[in-house]
């Protein structure tokens, strides 16, 4: 008995041992990958922005994680082209440029005509109709922003799309161009998103599939990425104007910047005087479509679009998502504490900000009730932004 006793102990042991080496093995792993994904989604969705340096040891304690796999993720992600890892001076996350996305659509055009043209080729009538039923934008709950749920719909569209080709090289090809142009999305293209227009783009492209006309896919595919190309020369016109790292531009003109052959555009009501006195207290603040955002206008420009605005934000209000401006943005902080929490720029009463046209920036978050006089030299946003319901909103 005691010698079956220990026979079976002896087995027990490396059986043991092989199965607590092997999780070990695949924990190595898992940290890495967990890592990776988590790094990589937070420079897709502009927490980590364009140009910023990145800290080892910051990110092993933002992802509660070790620094070998931290740093193995890095170096993933350095073959991913969305970081690079400079010695002795640490991680920067890849500035942005009009001419990188550009480059990252002409391979699109390239690789993903190939994949419809092989998915219609392939796909069953059931493996058809589930991509067609991808092809719309869905949310998944209220509190999911339209661009999050774009990106969503959108991954899961092209995802599918490029099992169905059968081709693993494209398809792990295509998925990161995607997952590289995904970020311009969030820090620029989310301000001309036409999620109608997207919408039946991905409709025509699955409705060719369907049909089995690999030509028909591959030419809807192109006129999809083509149109995205598109949108971006709408937003390099709207970026027109300097680049953020550039000086303050010199806005005045040889008379001190005041054009005095056209005086400004008065309220309604309001006599036609050389001088204007408003008394803001005895304004009405109103409030925007943003709940906890308010307005008082002092003066707008209705030619060009510039504005002088009270803006109040009640405590916890924010801009929920990265934007830009269609002109050059200064703030005033008379009151509260505002604070750009991408970057921790951080408004107090005194604070004087100012934001470059084209230059991404936000979301943010009001920590106090906040009062800040807010001047635009030209129109507000290229375009309504998702945060409003109206256009008065976003002038």
């Amino acid at each position: 008995m005691v010698g079956k006793a220990r026979q079976k102990a002896g087995r027990k042991v490396p059986v043991r041992a092989g199965k607590a080496a092997k999780p070990a093995a695949e924990k190595g792993v898992s940290l890495v990958a967990r890592a990776y994904e988590e790094m990589k989604e937070k420079i897709i969705r502009g927490y980590f922005l364009p140009g910023q340096y990145l800290n080892e040891g910051a990110i092993c304690a933002l992802l509660d994680l070790g620094r070998t796999p931290v740093h193995q993720a890095l170096q993933r992600l350095e073959l991913d082209g969305l970081v690079e890892i400079m010695p002795r001076k640490g991680v920067i996350v890849l500035p942005d440029s009009i001419a990188e996305i550009i480059k990252i659509l002409d391979s699109r055009l390239v690789v993903e005509p190939e994949l419809a043209r092989g998915a219609a080729a392939r796909a069953t009538p059931q493996e058809a109709a589930e991509l067609q039923a991808l092809s719309g934008v869905h949310k998944p709950d209220a509190a999911t922003s339209d661009i999050d749920a774009f990106i969503i719909s959108d991954r899961a569209f092209h995802r599918r799309l490029a099992e169905l080709s059968g081709n693993q090289v494209l398809s792990d090809f295509a998925r990161n161009l995607h997952e590289r142009a995904w970020r311009y999305w969030y820090l620029h293209l989310w301000q001309t998103l036409d999620i109608q227009g997207s919408t039946r783009q991905h409709a025509g492209i699955a409705e060719a599939i369907a049909a089995g006309d690999g030509e028909a896919a591959a030419a809807a595919m192109r006129r999809h990425i083509l149109g995205l190309r598109r949108r971006l020369s709408e937003i390099q016109s709207a970026r027109g104007g300097p680049a953020a790292h550039r000086s303050l531009p010199d806005l005045a003109s040889d008379q001190g910047g005041v054009d005095m052959s056209t005086p400004p555009t008065l309220p309604a009501g309001m006599p036609k005087l050389d001088e204007v006195l408003l008394q803001s207290k005895d304004m009405e603040w109103r409030p925007k479509s943003l709940k906890g955002l308010y307005e008082k206008v002092l003066w707008r420009d209705e030619t060009t679009g510039a504005s002088i605005c009270l803006i109040k934000f009640d405590k916890g209000t924010s801009i929920p998502e990265p934007h830009m401006h269609a002109s050059n943005q200064f703030m005033f902080c008379l009151e509260g504490h505002y604070e750009y929490t991408r970057t921790g720029v951080t408004l107090k009463p005194g604070s004087f900000y100012w934001n470059p046209k084209g230059n991404v920036h936000g979301p943010t978050i009001a920590h106090e009730d906040t009062v800040v006089v807010e001047i635009y030299d030209g129109p507000h946003y290229p375009q309504r932004p998702s945060w409003y319901t109206n256009d008065e909103d976003a002038r």
